[in-house]
């Protein structure tokens, strides 16, 4: 059942995650094939740029877009969680396989983001406004308090800009970034309605009473997608803080929101991720 693919030696990524990760050879053999789809579509569907090496670079970015390629193909979250996953483990086999200038720090702190951020239930109203605020506060860098304060009339979503105050009582407006807007749509249009109790009808996210989040509750929001990633995962739950951490800081997000957010700083220098398609 093992193959070569393209340039990605099958066999040798089995042989890596069964003896030195001691997965089981069926579930060896299920990251073998999540990596082989993975690579497919690199090839086929992303314009990958080329290193003076002749190595492929993946970033942040496209693999955003494998993410959102994985939702389209109408896949349960679990499922998806398990493909990126698999992408890791490729991409630590290729650390140890010296194709990879990628520097991990022991870990792909990006791929733990897209975890955090496919984290939400899509299914029902406050899985579709949690998403809505992690997708905010991962591409639009405001702070705390600037993000609670935001009202529907700040958000144009068609335009994808936002108005934010700042602390001398002028406003600025800022883009809303891709990701970010395919969210808010979504809750605009699914979540926000069902959520509404009538108690505010200017707040842009309001909780399960329907009113106004607080910067405690963002924090709390954060925390409890952590933990949960963590048990589904088994990846360490200080781990995924500090991936989180790190890849907002790497994103332009300033240090002292990181630290607002999650109540420290952890975040190591990191870069693309170079390999062999």
């Amino acid at each position: 059942m093992r193959k070569n693919w393209g340039e990605i030696d099958i066999d040798l990524l089995f042989d890596f995650l069964v003896e030195q990760k001691g997965f089981s050879e069926e579930i060896a053999l299920g990251q073998c094939s999540d990596v082989i789809q993975f690579a497919k579509y690199m090839r086929d569907s992303t314009n990958l740029c080329n290193s003076d090496e002749g190595r492929a670079i993946v970033n942040m970015y496209q693999m955003r877009h494998y993410l959102a390629h994985l939702h389209e193909l109408e896949l349960d979250r679990i499922t998806i969680n398990n493909r990126m996953l698999a992408v890791k483990e490729f991409f630590e086999y290729l650390i140890k396989q010296d194709k990879s200038t990628y520097n991990f720090v022991g870990r792909g702190y990006f791929e733990d983001t897209l975890l955090l951020l496919n984290a939400p239930d899509l299914t029902k109203p406050q899985g579709l406004r949690d998403k809505a605020v992690i997708e905010l506060l991962y591409g639009s860098g405001l702070n705390l308090s600037q993000l609670v304060r935001l009202n529907i009339s700040d958000c144009d979503v068609q335009l994808g800009l936002f108005t934010v105050s700042k602390a001398d009582g002028d406003s600025k407006y800022a883009p809303i970034g891709q990701w970010a807007q395919i969210a808010l749509e979504e809750y605009f249009d699914r979540g926000r309605p069902y959520l509404d109790k009538g108690r505010t009808k200017d707040a842009l996210f309001i909780d399960k009473k329907g009113q106004r989040i607080t910067e405690r509750w963002v924090r709390f929001l954060i925390s409890k997608y952590i933990k949960k990633v963590s048990l589904e995962t088994n990846i360490c739950s200080q781990a995924l803080r500090d991936s989180f951490a790190t890849h907002l800081v790497e994103g332009g997000t300033d240090a002292s929101v990181v630290e607002d957010l999650l109540g420290y700083i952890n975040t190591p220098t990191t870069q693309e991720i170079r390999f062999k398609l």
